[in-house]
């Protein structure tokens, strides 16, 4: 493994930023397809941008499961390449290929028939309820792309490659750019095709990003250890990434789930505050993509400082974290607050979606530092095979709080639209103190363990079990084994 790739080792602060900053542009780029959809879809009327929204809480039921899964074999590569069993990492990446391929097709037979009765739960009528049947019908048709593109770009997350992923994300997007209007209005001879074609240009560029980050991934450290057998669908390890991934793709439903109930309140209250609701979000994420980056960066460097036991190394990047987050929250917010009005016109020039969307804005702004202290925090709970506060505290920010405090403020105190985003920042501050707590006590849990204790003579050399115990498979015989020596990297 090269030094690059070798982050129980080296400065920290240099691989956080190592990390944290390609995959932040990375994910500036995937959140352009949102904007991009958003703005062309803006030319065909608001109730075309109110369909992207509605379709939205749908799509997230995909999301969760990219990211659950990508969570999960990062977690479980990084910790492999941090103990030096390289094989064995790759043999989990192969494994997750497959299992992406399962997942994507059950997601396409189970979740279409439900997307009519879901629109009609989120109070989706007429055009804006058309836009975002055939968006959403499109996007479910081909999941397995979008989790290959995630299970890819955990893989080398997890060997400290993240540059990989912004690469293909900066080429993706601009052909989205590109593709976005010919498949919507029709040139060159192509059929017009409204919303559908923006869906179908989000499937084109993300299908060819996850090609070229299969390509990447084969001239890695992972890929000089590749194996046909790798690819051979194995039940036991399909189900220990499926239990793995549960807490991270519930953590995603419940966000998923969390825009579901808001839209929900926000259509008794006001329908343009719907599509209010829908830009805005596209703008916060603008702003919270340098955090998510940490969130990445953080996952990878605990993964395989956790295998390599050396707890001590998280404990110093999370300050080092901490103190990047805050500076940078402190920035997005005063964009947030003086600059958001400008920023929504960009995309709608409604008097009541700019002012719905620049009050919600301002509570983004001072919910930042919440979500970067829960999103690092759960990354290093994560790494450290510890995922019961992160579904706990996604339970109760998403599922419970929310609905009774819109209840309260927005209906029974009849604040209205701005009951609900006052809301919106009451529900993260409990569950963020939580989670974040939850971190520090598993670090000093490791730090503990691996002090050296006193020997006697008693004391016997033995291996600390990996938990859970590692199941037999075709890699285990092959940790050992140098790579090729006809193979020039």
């Amino acid at each position: 493994m090269t030094a690059s790739h070798d982050l129980a080792a080296g400065d920290i602060a240099a691989h956080i930023r190592r990390l944290a900053v390609p995959a932040a542009v990375g994910l500036f780029c995937q959140t352009l397809y949102n904007i991009t959809d958003t703005f062309y879809a803006g030319w065909l009327g608001t109730e075309a941008q109110a369909g992207l929204s509605f379709a939205f809480p749908l799509y997230f039921v995909l999301l969760s499961c990219s990211v659950g899964l990508s969570q999960a074999l990062t977690a479980r590569v990084a910790k492999a390449v941090g103990a030096k069993r390289m094989a064995r990492g790759c043999y989990f990446a192969g494994q997750g290929a497959m299992l992406a391929i399962v997942v994507g097709i059950m997601i396409w037979l189970l979740c279409t028939p439900s997307i009519q009765p879901a629109l009609d739960v989120l109070g989706a009528k007429g055009e804006a309820r058309k836009w975002a049947a055939e968006y959403i019908e499109i996007i479910f048709m081909m999941s397995p792309c979008f989790l290959l593109l995630f299970v890819f770009g955990g893989a080398l997350q997890a060997v400290g490659n993240t540059t990989a992923y912004r690469n293909s994300v900066i080429g993706s997007a601009l052909i989205n750019i590109v593709l976005d209007p010919w498949f919507m209005f029709g040139w060159f001879g192509f059929p017009a095709m409204g919303v559908a074609g923006v869906a179908l240009a989000t499937v084109v560029s993300t299908g060819l990003s996850a090609l070229y980050l299969l390509w990447v991934l084969s001239r890695t450290p992972l890929g000089l250890r590749w194996r046909k057998v790798f690819l051979r669908p194995r039940r036991e390890k399909f189900g220990l990434l499926l239990w793995e991934s549960i807490t991270p793709t519930s953590r995603m439903l419940a966000i998923g789930a969390g825009f579901f109930i808001t839209t929900s309140f926000l259509g008794v209250l006001d329908a343009t505050a719907v599509a209010a609701y829908g830009i805005a979000l596209r703008v916060e994420q603008l702003f919270l993509l340098p955090l998510i980056g940490m969130e990445v960066a953080m996952l990878a460097f605990a993964g395989q400082n956790l295998g390599a036991q050396k707890p001590q190394r998280v404990a110093e990047a999370l300050r080092v974290c901490r103190r990047f987050g805050y500076a940078f929250t402190f920035f997005g917010a005063l964009v947030l607050i003086f600059g958001g009005a400008i920023l929504l016109n960009i995309f709608n020039n409604d008097p009541e979606v700019i002012k719905h969307g620049r009050h919600y804005l301002l509570v983004a702004a001072a919910a930042g530092p919440l979500y970067f202290l829960m999103n690092i925090g759960g990354a290093v709970l994560l790494a450290g095979r510890r995922p019961a506060p992160i579904f706990t505290a996604s339970v109760v920010r998403l599922l419970i709080f929310p609905p009774l405090f819109y209840w309260f403020f927005a209906l029974h105190l009849n604040w209205g639209v701005n009951g609900i985003w006052f809301g919106v920042w009451l529900a993260q501050t409990a569950p963020t103190w939580f989670l974040y707590r939850q971190s520090m006590r598993l670090l000093a849990e490791c730090q503990k363990q691996t002090q050296p204790q006193p020997k006697t003579k008693t004391d016997t050399p033995a291996e600390t079990p990996e938990y859970p115990p590692p199941l037999p498979d075709p890699a285990a015989d092959m940790t050992t084994v140098p790579p090729p020596t006809t193979v020039n990297r």
